[in-house]
C-alpha cells in the first residue's frame, strides 16, 4: 500500500469520509502497516458511500462476482481479482467472498478488499421492520436474513453499520455489523507470530499476527508497548490492533491527528475522536494556529468542540489548523 498525504478526519471526522458534524471530508491514508479499516472506525457517521474520502481513495463498485473472481470498477478503470489472492473484510470483520454483491462499494488495500458500509447509526424498530437512525439521516432496511457480524440478533438501540446497496433512503441489507469494542491493551509477549496482550479485564488475549492486515507492524511490537485493540463484541475475538493514542502521531507515519477540541492548557492539548482522546504535549513546543479569518489567534481562542487538525512539522513544532 503506497503512502499518501494524510488529511485525516479522525474526529468523528472522516470515517467513511464524513464528519459527524457535517459533510467535510479529507483524504486519509494511514501508515502502510496499520489497517485502513481501523482508520475508518475513527470517522463520524457514515452517510453515503459517495463521500469525498472514498472517492479520493479509489472507491470502486462491484460490477460482477463469480465463484472465483470479483470485478471492480471506478470510471473506465476495471479490474478483476481472484479470490485466492485477496481477503474480504466488511469494515474490520473478515467475511467470505460470497458476501460480495454487485452494486456494493469497496476499497482495495493491497490484498485486502474492504466492503464499505452504506449506513451507520442506531438500529430502530419500525412497524414490522427496521430503520437505522443517526443525527443526519434515517434509512429503511430491506431484505431478509442478512449476515450478522458481532451480533447474535437484530436488537433495537444497537449501534450498527449496514452493508449492502442503497437506493434513496432504502438499504437492501447484505450484512449488519455491531461497532467493534475498542479497548486499551499492553503487550505481554510477542513470539513466533503470536502476540499476547493484556487488558484491564483480561490478562491474556492472543492474536495471530498473520490474520491481521497489520502483520508486519505487529511483528515489531515489544513487551510493554501500549496498543489499542478492537474486538468482536459477540465473541471477543480480536479484529484489529493499532498504536495507543499517545503513539498515534508518529505511528501513523504522517505526524497528524484530527479531532474535536476537548481542552487545552500550557502543557497539553486534548483532542477527541471516535477512538477516544489524544493528549498532545505542548511543553517545549512552538504552536502555530491557522484559523481562516482569525489572524493572530491562539489555542485559547478556539472554542471547545471545534474540529482541529494537529500536524507535527518538526521535533518541536506543531501546526494546528482550525476548521
Amino acid at each position: 500500500m503506497k503512502k499518501r498525504s494524510l488529511i485525516l478526519l479522525m474526529a468523528g471526522v472522516v470515517t467513511t469520509g464524513v464528519l459527524s458534524m457535517g459533510a467535510i471530508s479529507f483524504a486519509a491514508s494511514p501508515h502502510p502497516n496499520v489497517p485502513r479499516a481501523v482508520t475508518a472506525m475513527k470517522l463520524g457517521p457514515m452517510h453515503s458511500v459517495k463521500d469525498k474520502h472514498y472517492n479520493q481513495h479509489h472507491l470502486r463498485h462491484v460490477t460482477a462476482v463469480t465463484s472465483t473472481t470479483v470485478t471492480i470498477a471506478r470510471g473506465k478503470h476495471v479490474k478483476t481479482l481472484n479470490f485466492s489472492a485477496i481477503t474480504v473484510r466488511a469494515g474490520l470483520y473478515s467475511v467470505p467472498s460470497s458476501f460480495l454483491q454487485v452494486g456494493q462499494h469497496v476499497v482495495q488495500h493491497g490484498n485486502y478488499l474492504q466492503v464499505i458500509p452504506v449506513a451507520q447509526g442506531v438500529l430502530t424498530a419500525s412497524g414490522t421492520g427496521w430503520t437505522v437512525v443517526n443525527p443526519h439521516h434515517t434509512v429503511t432496511l430491506a431484505g431478509s436474513a442478512p449476515t450478522l457480524l458481532g451480533l447474535t440478533a437484530l436488537t433495537a438501540n444497537t449501534k450498527v453499520m449496514i452493508f449492502g446497496t442503497r437506493s434513496g433512503t432504502t438499504v437492501t441489507m447484505e450484512g449488519v455489523a455491531a461497532l467493534p469494542t475498542r479497548t486499551a491493551a499492553t503487550v505481554v509477549s510477542n513470539q513466533n507470530g503470536i502476540l499476547t496482550v493484556k487488558t484491564s479485564s483480561n490478562p491474556s488475549i492472543t492474536i495471530t499476527e498473520s490474520a491481521m492486515s497489520s502483520a508486519k507492524w505487529l511483528a515489531k511490537l515489544h513487551t510493554g508497548r501500549r496498543v489499542i485493540i478492537w474486538l468482536n463484541p459477540a465473541t471477543q475475538v480480536p479484529l484489529a490492533v493499532m498504536p495507543a493514542p499517545r503513539h498515534r502521531l508518529r505511528a501513523l507515519g504522517q505526524h497528524m491527528v484530527v479531532g474535536k477540541l476537548v481542552s487545552d492548557s500550557a502543557q497539553n492539548l486534548v483532542v477527541s475522536n471516535r477512538l477516544g482522546s489524544d493528549t498532545i504535549t505542548l511543553s517545549n513546543q512552538t504552536v502555530h494556529v491557522v484559523w481562516p479569518h482569525h489572524t493572530g489567534a491562539t489555542l485559547s481562542h478556539v472554542p471547545v468542540g471545534t474540529l482541529l487538525m494537529v500536524h507535527e512539522q518538526g521535533a518541536n513544532t506543531l501546526m494546528v489548523r482550525v476548521f
